[in-house]
């Protein structure tokens, strides 16, 4: 029987996985049970495209029906503050009506609800 620990630590090696075939360095917080789940950064220098240039993501990852409630909230966009990063909520879930899964990643802008979507080219 996999556990809880398991199903969440398979979802957090995917979402390194992809960031490293993206040229991410990653720090992965194991066994944490903190606010951030992965640490993302990748250094570069694009003086057409600045918004692409050095940037860091704090990262706290669910799978299904996982809660992020307003602590869970306050602590990533905390955590986020202090190390300059971007604050992530890294979801895979499935949708109702299809048989796979759906990985979606969601900029977690303040404490209210007003997030937004992380767009397609946002980790390339």
């Amino acid at each position: 029987m996999t556990t809880q620990y398991a199903r969440g630590r398979k979802v957090e090696y995917e979402t390194i996985d992809m960031l490293k075939g993206k040229g991410w360095w990653t720090i992965r917080a194991a066994g944490s049970h903190g606010p951030v789940d992965i640490i993302a950064a990748r250094f570069r220098l694009d003086p057409y495209n600045p918004a692409k240039s050095s940037r860091r993501l704090a990262m706290q990852v669910k799978k299904g029906r996982s809660p992020f409630g307003d602590e869970d909230r306050k602590g990533l966009l905390d955590a986020a503050m202090h190390l300059d990063a971007v604050p992530i909520l890294a979801m895979k879930r499935k949708v109702k009506g299809e048989k796979k899964w759906r990985r979606d990643f969601i900029i977690i802008d303040s404490l209210e609800m007003d997030d937004r979507p992380v767009s397609g080219g946002f980790f390339d």
